[in-house]
């Protein structure tokens, strides 16, 4: 009976490090609340994207896709956590992260834009390695944004999933989408900029009254 305990234990917190920082789990592990509890609440929304990953998924072997996707996964994993956020999923090849999710900090803005700086940057530093190797290069484009959202597991009792759905999330997907028509790498809702103090990068600059497809009223947003 212990040891099958502690192997239960051992694959809940396998399960928990699949989403959260190292710095949660033990505390997420050891907490007799619901983390999957459904609840509204404020959180940073980051989607990252890789550009132009259909054409290079069509012109290289399978096995090349897959190990540049896997060095870019890890890349951006290590952007999310190192910044204490959570990874709410992979999109093929691009990434959901949220930043308040379960803990709400008033950080969380600052860190969700820090983690977008380190995304691009990371990306930018394994280029060189991936050129070293004859591989193609890759480029970002990371969205952000900030404001309520609907938290908790969706579903069926075979398979749960923790998830972060709404608004927030769709306006964060679509400023990723629209660094393509804006020439940069990232797009930052003033939502989240406002709240991030004398953190922000001095490299973001302002741009006002963004329209966002299938939103009636724009946005101001920043991008870098």
């Amino acid at each position: 009976d212990l040891l099958i305990r502690q192997a239960g234990i051992a694959a809940e917190r396998a399960n928990l490090s699949r989403y959260f920082p190292p710095s949660l789990v033990d505390e997420l592990a050891s907490s007799s609340g619901d983390v999957g509890s459904v609840r509204s609440q404020e959180v940073a929304v980051l989607f990252a994207d890789i550009v132009g990953f259909t054409e290079l998924a069509e012109r290289e072997k399978p096995e090349t896709v897959i190990r540049i996707l896997r060095s870019c996964h890890a890349v951006i994993e290590e952007a999310i956590f190192s910044n204490g956020g959570t990874l709410d999923k992979y999109l093929g090849d691009g990434v959901m992260a949220t930043f308040g999710t379960p803990r709400v900090s008033p950080a969380d803005c600052a860190n969700a834009l820090a983690a977008a700086r380190d995304i691009v940057e990371g990306i930018a530093a394994g280029n060189a390695a991936l050129a070293k190797s004859g591989l193609p290069q890759l480029r970002i484009s990371v969205g952000v944004h900030f404001g309520p959202a609907i938290i908790g597991n969706i579903g069926s009792e075979r398979r749960l999933e923790f998830a972060t759905l709404g608004d927030t999330v769709n306006v964060a997907s679509r400023l990723e989408a629209a660094t393509r028509s804006l020439g940069c790498q990232v797009v930052a809702s003033d939502a989240v900029v406002s709240r991030s103090g004398s953190q922000v990068n001095g490299n973001f600059r302002a741009v006002p009254a963004l329209s966002l497809r299938g939103r009636a009223a724009p946005i101001d947003v920043w991008v870098a």
